[in-house]
């Protein structure tokens, strides 16, 4: 690691203020295990000012000191949350059958059972342990066209310790359903939140919030249907897959005299 990444100096000078030899800030052993790692630094000063100074280092600085001095890719350095410095190493795709999926969600979504059934999904890995899956299903409620329309029935991320490894873990799932869905001719992904739940990856990923279900149960006296576990009212979230050059809902929601200037095509599909 330079002079320059650790602030030691503005100048290109590459010796050690502290005991002048070449400056060497490495890793000396990396952990998989428990995502630590030591340090090799030319002398004790520059340990102690390493330490000091590594958590200050942008993501992309420590990732690259990092990957070029032990091999390993990582996204980020934590060190909060936790009593030694953990490495944060990303997550990966990866393939889960629906037996996997039920039993992760079963044992970790904290609202809701897993779905009755599924037709795709698929999940992450952090240093080969799984710890989210996303499941997309027909969707529940009766009025909606399941030859269009595919719905994200649930996405669960394990609680993770410290809980920035699963960063972006939620955002890059719907980005895979979206994916998955066009390639199999969907032309929409729907999904529920509860109202306190803020629907900031939601956003992210690119759903447009599109108001409040009524809420309440599926069971008639004609349709005798189980109890939902919390028939209170849900958020609905949509992403339109099919690509278009009007402006999105949610520029509309930010911009209301859009509304009155936005193309005839886009108000076709809305009234669709």
């Amino acid at each position: 690691m330079s002079r320059r990444a650790l602030n030691l100096s503005e100048t290109g000078d590459e010796s050690c203020n502290f005991c002048g030899e070449l400056v060497r800030v490495e890793v000396l052993d990396y952990f998989a295990e428990d995502r630590s790692f030591t340090l090799d630094t030319c002398c004790g000063e520059l340990h102690e000012f390493a330490v000091t100074h590594l958590p200050n280092l942008s993501r992309k600085e420590f990732a690259t000191w990092f990957e070029s001095s032990c091999g390993v890719g990582v996204r980020q350095i934590i060190t909060q949350e936790t009593p030694t410095w953990c490495v944060d190493t990303g997550l990966s795709f990866c393939p889960v059958t629906w037996q996997e999926a039920k039993a992760f969600v079963s044992q970790h979504h904290r609202n809701n059972a897993a779905p009755q059934g599924w037709k795709f999904g698929h999940g992450l890995r952090s240093c080969g342990e799984l710890v989210a899956v996303v499941t997309a299903g027909r969707p529940v409620a009766p009025n909606i066209d399941h030859r269009k329309v595919i719905e994200v029935t649930r996405l669960c991320v394990k609680d993770l310790f410290p809980r920035k490894l699963g960063w972006n873990a939620c955002t890059m799932l719907y980005g895979w359903v979206f994916r998955e869905a066009e390639r199999k001719g969907y032309q929409k992904v729907v999904t529920y939140t509860h109202l306190h739940e803020s629907g900031v990856s939601l956003r992210a990923a690119g759903f447009f919030e599109d108001g409040l279900t009524a809420g309440g149960s599926w069971h008639r006296a004609n349709r005798p249907r189980p109890n939902a576990p919390e028939p209170s009212k849900k958020r609905r979230w949509i992403r339109d897959l099919i690509k278009s050059d009007a402006a999105p809902p949610r520029q509309l929601a930010l911009f209301p005299k859009l509304q009155k200037e936005c193309s005839d095509t886009y108000l076709e599909r809305l009234a669709s």
